[in-house]
């Protein structure tokens, strides 16, 4: 339902890198794109070094039971975001727009909210100005997740939500900002190292 504008700026970034960019596509199939882009060095994601700040010990990082509600219109988006979450003992609700989330969170008075704020019909902030309004939900912190780069759009969600996490998220920021909401104690014990997919992004 796209403009296609995304499609050009991605060939516009791989003819820079000397690369090339093509599509395959087959009548009720759908379709595939490609891009090839010569001698680029990757990066490795595996950190080796030992624990400190800014690696989360999952391993022996324990929450309290708590609920969260994770907004967003994208099915994708929603399910990495659960992915980065399971093993927390969290209990997860999902919303796919603005005004499905301000039922959820009558209804199940979540711990935490992670909200999209580009959403069609009801988007982020008219939500969180709904919730802030409304004393019985209030108090609940909401963290934003968006795409949005913008210093209008930064002022105007840091006046509106507790936190703010800008896509592409990775499982490591997201559960630390989670950490700054929700009660956790780190258990005793060794702490693996080398936690690659603690940097996954979302689209």
């Amino acid at each position: 339902g796209g403009t296609g504008l995304g499609l050009a700026i991605s060939k516009k970034l791989v003819d820079l890198m000397g690369g090339a960019i093509w599509a395959e596509s087959e009548l009720g199939r759908g379709a595939s794109f490609n891009v090839r882009i010569p001698r680029v060095e990757v990066a490795s994601t595996v950190s080796g070094g030992p624990i400190g700040a800014d690696i989360i010990p999952y391993d022996r990082l324990q929450f309290a039971p708590a609920s969260i509600l994770v907004v967003d219109d994208i099915d994708y988006n929603r399910e990495v975001l659960q992915s980065f979450l399971d093993g927390f003992g969290f209990t997860i609700y999902h919303a796919v727009g603005g005004k499905q989330a301000l039922r959820k969170v009558h209804e199940h008075h979540p711990d935490l909210i992670l909200l999209d704020m580009k959403m069609p019909e009801l988007d982020g902030y008219a939500v969180s100005r709904s919730l802030n309004d409304d004393r019985e939900v209030s108090g609940i912190p909401v963290v934003a997740v968006t795409a949005s780069a913008l210093k209008r759009d930064e002022a105007m969600i840091s006046d509106l939500c507790e936190g703010y996490l800008r896509k592409p998220v990775s499982k490591a920021d997201l559960i630390r900002e989670v950490m700054k909401h929700l009660k956790y104690e780190i258990g005793d014990g060794p702490a693996s190292q080398g936690m690659s997919e603690e940097e996954l992004p979302t689209v």
